[in-house]
């Protein structure tokens, strides 16, 4: 017999749900698409967070009936409208990077769904420059709408057809649109190195690893002083030339 549960242990199972998701969300590349003026817009289903992988069929044998293609590997793709005219869509860097149906199903590196650390993340690099075509529009509802479990909702009865007007339905076909673009990957990944007043220094490559061992800490310290005292000597001789009064740094005092 199942115990029931109380509203506080929902409310609980639910943090840990949004914990369980948040940490390889927030190191993915994020982007924020807009629908094109006039257009029909984004649909809502009862499944408001769509993952979306167009090399996993829904349905398929991959997958158990029901649930979605799996957050860790490179190629899914997790799709949430905010309103009607803006989709936000959070894509694994490897696949961003090097898209392909090979890598689609493999778990990207250092997948993971809890960290007992507390990794660092940044949203000011969130892409918010393409509007999408209304064919696009489209494509994105139909695949909302083969992922809802059972309600879809949009302004007029022709929205909740998207497939009519779809030149294919085929599933691998369908929002190569939605991978964000290459030249713009390259400002959410990268190596992260934070220095503190105690001169004590944080280490993370764009995975969310970090130092697995004393002697890699002391190497990465050792890369971070170099890399501080170049930057000193070029901001120097920078100000130097121009006549400006040299920097005092908190390190230096």
């Amino acid at each position: 017999m199942t115990e029931k549960k109380s509203q506080l242990d929902l409310m609980v199972a639910m943090q840990e749900m949004r914990r369980m998701h948040c940490i390889m969300w927030a190191e993915g590349c994020l982007e924020i698409v807009r629908a094109p003026e006039g257009s029909s817009g984004f649909i809502f289903s009862d499944h408001p967070v769509t993952l979306f992988n167009r090399h996993v069929f829904p349905g398929g044998p991959d997958v158990p009936p029901g649930f979605d293609p799996h957050l860790h590997w490179q190629g899914t793709q997790t799709l949430f409208p905010f309103d009607r005219e803006r989709l936000y869509v959070l894509t694994h860097v490897e696949f961003a990077n090097s898209p392909g149906a090979s890598k689609a199903r493999k778990a990207r590196t250092n997948s993971r769904y809890f960290d007992q650390g507390s990794p660092m993340v940044r949203y000011d690099g969130c892409i918010r420059e393409r509007t999408l075509t209304e064919q696009q529009v489209r494509e994105v509802n139909y695949i909302i709408k083969k992922r809802a479990y059972r309600y879809i909702a949009g302004r007029t009865e022709d929205d909740l057809f998207p497939e009519r007007h779809l030149k294919t339905t085929l599933w691998n076909q369908l929002g190569k649109f939605l991978l964000p673009p290459k030249h713009k990957v390259i400002r959410q990944a990268g190596h992260t190195v934070v220095g503190f007043k105690d001169g004590s220094y944080y280490f993370q490559d764009q995975f969310g690893r970090r130092p697995a061992s004393r002697a890699e800490h002391e190497r990465e310290v050792k890369r971070a002083e170099e890399m501080k005292a170049t930057f000193k000597r070029v901001l120097a001789k920078h100000r130097a030339e121009r006549g400006e009064p040299p920097l005092v740094f908190a390190d230096d005092v």
